[in-house]
């Protein structure tokens, strides 16, 4: 497969850009698979390489990533056929938040307690609803558990 120059300068190699957003999401290859509205089984050929991800697949990847990672998004977008700018992510500040946001938070929980997702979203969602009642804020939560 002859590759293609991105963004940054690196040979494409979409499997492996697909491999490190996901990462940068920290989300599990089932939680990618669902934020992209596809079967594991996707996933998995991707990363066995006996499959590549559609250039429609990797634009909408490159959207949901950019509020993470900019520069791989843009990779992303050079993968799937245009420019981060042409789809119009560098006018863009902040994603609104959703179902891929609070998989990452999910993921990152997971990733910590060396556990599935699957295991930590409810902990993650009763823990949430707690310090919602409380009325702490994320800035006020997060400044609470970081002290010594």
């Amino acid at each position: 497969m002859a590759k293609r120059t991105l963004a940054s300068g690196l040979a494409q190699d979409p499997p492996g850009l697909v491999e490190r957003a996901r990462l940068a999401l920290h989300l599990n290859k089932r939680g990618l698979a669902r934020a992209l509205g596809l079967s594991p089984r996707t996933v998995y050929r991707w990363n066995k390489r006996t499959a590549l991800p559609r250039k429609v697949t990797l634009r909408e990847l490159a959207v949901k990533l950019h509020p993470v990672d900019p520069a791989l998004a843009a990779d992303l977008a050079v993968a799937g056929g245009t420019t981060a700018a042409a789809m119009g992510l560098m006018s863009r500040v902040k994603a609104a938040p959703g179902a891929l946001a609070a998989e990452s938070v999910v993921g990152a929980a997971a990733d910590v307690l060396g556990l599935p997702p699957k295991a930590v979203r409810t902990a993650v969602a009763a823990s949430l609803h707690r310090a919602q009642a409380l009325g702490l804020t994320v800035e006020a939560l997060l400044a609470a558990l970081e002290q010594p």
